[in-house]
């Protein structure tokens, strides 16, 4: 008998509560006053505070490139991720990758930091696989650099990002703190940034591990 093909959910309030990037209870307030004639939920939740525009913008790119992902499509984003480059090429096991992303769950930090500091890799390891993440092409790699993001929302143009990205590579430090010592961008800012770009990482991966789930493949 064949399998029947599951038909995924990417309404907007799915995304953004299974991404984590909204509670619930804020979800049904803003259905509630969607429901009162005040728009599309999309501007009803950032005019509530639970987005703001930019977001906005990016996990409604997400929903329209979701809806017309092939599977080949999603298997490329999938093994672009770093968890899924490491356990290919059999430098961890499974194990070993569960254990980490628990810890990034509760610190935030970035997935190979957490396990060169477990041991599970050495840093020429996570450097070697990172290069190779960096070759994969993957959906919305650009559009979530920092860099970019900070372009979009005209916190710097083109020619300061340039500038910037030269300091970073003769400095090997990273962007922001390159853009911090040049006096382009407060810490505030840089903050802010960094977590816009942890949540609509989140929202991506739960629409491809969404989108992976309907057309059977294992995420």
């Amino acid at each position: 008998m064949a399998r029947s093909r599951i038909t995924p959910d990417y309404r907007l309030g799915v995304l953004l509560v299974r991404a984590g990037l909204l509670p619930r209870s804020r979800l049904d307030v803003a259905l509630a006053r969607q429901l009162g004639g005040n728009g599309k939920l999309g501007m009803v939740l950032v005019e509530l505070g639970d987005l703001d525009e930019a977001e906005l913008d990016a996990v409604l790119g997400l929903q329209a490139f979701l809806h017309q992902a092939r599977a080949e499509d999603i298997i490329l984003f999938l093994r672009a991720r770093l968890g899924g480059i490491l356990i290919g090429a059999g430098a961890i096991t499974e194990e070993q990758l569960l254990r980490a992303l628990l810890q990034q769950e509760q610190t935030g930090e970035p997935l190979g930091e957490i396990l060169v500091r477990q041991k599970a890799i050495s840093l020429a390891v996570r450097e070697g696989a990172l290069g190779f993440q960096r070759t994969l092409p993957s959906p919305f790699r650009e559009r979530f650099r920092l860099g970019a993001m900070l372009i979009e929302a005209r916190i710097v143009d083109a020619l300061t990002l340039e500038a910037a990205m030269r300091r970073q590579r003769a400095a090997r430090v990273k962007l922001g703190d390159a853009l911090l010592e040049m006096g382009v961008i407060t810490k505030d800012t840089l903050q802010a940034s960094l977590k816009r770009q942890r949540r609509l990482l989140a929202a991506v991966a739960t629409g491809m591990a969404l989108a992976a789930e309907a057309h059977g493949i294992p995420a």
